[in-house]
């Protein structure tokens, strides 16, 4: 991709080295100012998140996200980048999910040693603001990433990683904190697509929304095991806003397995192409297990 920034599987705004070089190949200037923009088309089978059918709720989503970046080379084998960001998330069947965000990005990317095959390394945090539709929702994310990095073949680049993931918000059951750990493959094609694949297996949080009390004003009989096993429970405003009777959110700890699979294709040296399929696997408390499968379709441009 001739060092473009493109969508990652590994985090909502991760900026990562994709043309694999070394850190002064891949930067080429002492310092440098970019401005990179996404457009993505979202479709989720399950964004209630919800093990029961008569609870699964679908929706299509439109993001928009523009961020301003700085790029200084520290020396041949180390760079940082400082990134700010601004981006908006539309939904469509659940309005009260919609949400706009702020925040800002450090990147910390060095080698040990210079060479082709040689493994390169990176340590990112961020940091950001989220304010939905509803006041709940509301939270200051953070982001932590250690990445480990190295070209297999002129094709293949492999990476591995841990990040951590933590969440405050102004309702009780979306204050949440999970690990995650994931391996990604990138292989470049002649043709000039990349096609990637992510694996992740990730501890901690989820949070799942059923109906707690029917149209006609009866009470779900089939909800105690998810109360027992909730770490916290609360109406939710979004989707009780949204539709006929109760809905309730709760906090579990689980177990997630995800797997992502993508293609992306550079258009010159400031635009790229990226679409890519996410399959979540849920294994909450209480026997509380759904799955997920997620959409994307995404325009990226940089702009120097």
């Amino acid at each position: 991709m001739n060092g473009m920034v493109r969508k990652s599987c590994q985090s909502a705004v991760l900026v990562i080295m994709a043309a694999g070089h070394n850190i002064a190949g891949a930067a080429g200037a002492e310092t440098e100012w970019f401005a990179d923009t996404e457009a993505t088309a979202i479709y989720d089978d399950n964004v209630s998140r919800a093990e029961r059918e008569r609870d699964i709720v679908y929706d299509k989503m439109l993001l928009a996200n523009i961020g301003l970046a700085y790029n200084r080379e520290l020396s041949s084998e180390r760079a940082i980048t400082l990134r700010s960001f601004l981006q908006i998330e539309q939904f469509f069947e659940v309005e009260g999910l919609s949400h706009s965000s702020v925040g800002g990005q450090f990147i910390y990317r060095w080698q040990n040693e210079l060479g082709f095959s040689a493994p390169f390394y990176q340590f990112n945090t961020t940091v950001q603001f989220n304010e939905f539709r509803v006041q709940q929702r509301d939270n200051t994310e953070i982001n932590s990433q250690f990445i480990v990095s190295k070209r297999i073949t002129d094709s293949i680049l492999a990476s591995t990683g841990l990040e951590y993931n933590y969440q405050d918000s102004s309702g009780v059951v979306f204050d949440q904190s999970r690990s995650r750990w994931f391996l990604n493959a990138d292989y470049a094609t002649r043709s000039g697509w990349a096609l990637y694949g992510t694996y992740s297996f990730i501890h901690g949080d989820t949070t799942s929304t059923a109906q707690a009390v029917f149209c006609n004003g009866a009470a779900a009989p089939d909800t105690f095991g998810l109360v027992i096993a909730s770490e916290a429970i609360e109406v939710d405003q979004a989707f009780s806003d949204e539709f006929c009777g109760k809905w309730v959110s709760y906090r579990l700890n689980a177990n997630t397995n995800m797997l992502v699979l993508g293609l992306n294709k550079g258009i010159g040296n400031s635009m790229a192409l990226d679409f890519s399929v996410r399959k979540v696997l849920v294994n909450g408390a209480g026997d509380n297990d759904y799955d997920r499968t997620i959409f994307n379709a995404s325009l990226l441009v940089r702009f120097r």
